[in-house]
């Protein structure tokens, strides 16, 4: 059975959220102009183990963003008051795109609720894209502009998160880096992020593009269960991120 729910906070904006399965949460957010729709091969598979908690960002989905701006804190801080609402005070954390910005921002800001965390093709710099991407990106950014519409949306794709080496640093929490081998994110980035993480490690998917979770879902939820349930050797070298 799906719960279907909805937070409005402080500024007026409306966050949705669905849970369904049972035992420990299992926090899942997605990634720029989509909605947690695109987690539905992880979430029917998952629900059997853990709890999902899959939220719409601000502005996305069924969301809606009554702010002049859209910030990766911003979201960050809207997990948080659906945490503390649902009464949960630790959780596993799964952020894809730019929900995986949000995760390392909710991870910084918010750390005690967080027990393990999965970093999706995530680029907490914007130099941590592809340069052709940032081209896209700048070109999307020109049409939503000239079409008026998912303004605030198109920018988060070239927006930085502002965490620092320093912030990284500090993650205490067991880590993984997962990301395809021909992902938008430069290769360096991810590798980068599981050195400056204490307790991370880095899962590079051979052929593997973005939408991986999408393209091979049976593969990908088997990472993502492996690494829940410390099954390292489904996941590859522990040390991978020191190679």
């Amino acid at each position: 059975m799906i719960q279907q729910k909805a937070l409005i906070v402080n500024d007026g904006s409306k966050i949705y959220y669905e849970i369904i399965g049972k035992g420990f949460p299992l926090v899942m957010l997605h990634g720029n102009n989509d909605s947690g729709r695109i987690f539905s091969h992880q979430v029917a598979f998952l629900k059997d183990y853990y709890t999902c908690i899959v939220v719409d960002s601000r502005g996305h989905g069924k969301s809606t963003n009554a702010s002049k701006t859209l910030e990766f804190k911003q979201m960050s801080d809207d997990l948080c008051k659906i945490l503390d609402k649902e009464n949960i005070t630790k959780a596993h954390l799964l952020g894809f795109s730019d929900g995986g910005n949000i995760a390392a921002c909710f991870v910084v800001d918010h750390s005690k609720y967080v027990e393990k965390l999965i970093l999706n093709a995530a680029n907490l710099k914007v130099s941590g894209l592809y340069l052709h991407f940032r081209i896209l990106s700048k070109l999307e950014i020109w049409k939503a502009k000239l079409l008026k519409h998912n303004i605030a949306i198109k920018k988060l794709m070239l927006k930085e998160t502002k965490i620092t080496v320093e912030d990284l640093q500090k993650i205490k929490q067991p880590t993984l880096i997962l990301v395809g081998q021909f992902d938008v994110v430069r290769n360096a980035h991810s590798k980068n992020l599981a050195k400056q993480i204490p307790n991370a490690m880095l899962k590079t998917v051979p052929y593997a593009k973005h939408l991986f979770l999408k393209k091979s879902p049976v593969n990908y939820n088997k990472i993502v269960l492996a690494f829940l349930q410390e099954k390292t050797s489904i996941l590859g070298e522990k040390n991978e991120n020191n190679s």
